[in-house]
């Protein structure tokens, strides 16, 4: 499942920092701020280890286990992308998908899923997602897909 895996492509996008530190340099030069990512998944495990991973690479993280807990963070929060389950403990995520094209259509939303099938990648793409990722996938294309994505 999600293991880490050596890649440079988004590393060639990065300040010279420690691996703890390093983040899309647009986002620290021009905002003086980390990317703020908010990973909606009902899975904990899933949750809690992309939400670490992610801070090692120096990004800011939010989880929410609902798409109501989802909404709320979003309206409070200054998200700068959101990784987005398909299915939230018997929710439709792409339901949450709409609200965010909506009432947040500058905020990339990336649908990352342990289903599969062409149907699902096509009902997503077509309904406003930036990308679509398979949970099978490693944590290093996770990490190369959101830096593609963040907002410049």
């Amino acid at each position: 499942m999600l293991a880490p895996q050596s890649s440079s492509r988004c590393r060639n996008q990065l300040l010279e920092f420690p691996a703890a530190l390093a983040f899309p340099a647009s986002h620290d030069k021009k905002h003086g701020v980390k990317p703020h990512i908010l990973f909606i998944d009902d899975e904990a495990p899933i949750r809690e280890l992309l939400s670490l991973y992610f801070r090692k690479k120096g990004l800011e993280v939010t989880t929410a286990m609902t798409k109501e807990q989802g909404r709320e963070l979003a309206m409070q929060l200054p998200i700068s992308l959101v990784v987005l389950d398909v299915n939230l403990a018997g929710e439709n995520g792409l339901e949450l998908l709409g609200y965010f094209r909506t009432s947040h259509p500058t905020v990339p939303v990336i649908v990352f899923t342990g289903l599969s099938g062409q149907d699902l990648v096509e009902k997503a793409m077509s309904s406003g997602a930036a990308g679509f990722m398979s949970k099978g996938d490693s944590l290093d294309t996770l990490y190369n897909t959101v830096c593609q994505h963040l907002p410049h």
